[in-house]
């Protein structure tokens, strides 16, 4: 397969977890008025935890494999040649009107990428 491919990742999926996470924080202090400095915490720790290992995510091509590179202290390093996806699925949110995310489904599991893997360039 000697598709031309291109990968870019995306920050949609991380603002849309942040807002979620955000959202559940926000209601669990109203729901337990006492846990407000306990949920602040939990909702500062989570988004600079999520934020890192957003920022430490990376893909890459060459010589036509997917490599994609994951972890904050510990390194995970998958190379994924075209040739073994099984299909694709794609994931777009209306009001961003571009694909957030993408997960390639192989014999041996799937990988997902949050921004867009093309083969048609």
């Amino acid at each position: 397969m000697n598709k031309p491919t291109t990968v870019t990742k995306n920050w949609t999926m991380f603002w849309l977890a942040a807002a979620a996470l955000l959202i559940w924080c926000g209601v669990i202090a109203l729901l337990f008025p006492g846990s407000v400095y306990i949920t602040a915490a939990a909702f500062v720790i989570l988004s600079v935890i999520w934020l890192w290992y957003y920022y430490r995510l990376e893909y890459s091509i060459s010589s036509g494999t997917l490599k994609t590179s994951s972890g904050i202290i510990f390194r995970k390093h998958r190379l994924l040649p075209p040739e073994n996806i099984l299909w694709e699925l794609r994931l777009s949110l209306p009001p961003f009107h571009r694909t957030a995310m993408v997960i390639l489904h192989t014999s041996g599991g799937r990988i997902v990428i949050f921004g867009d893997y093309s083969t048609e360039s």
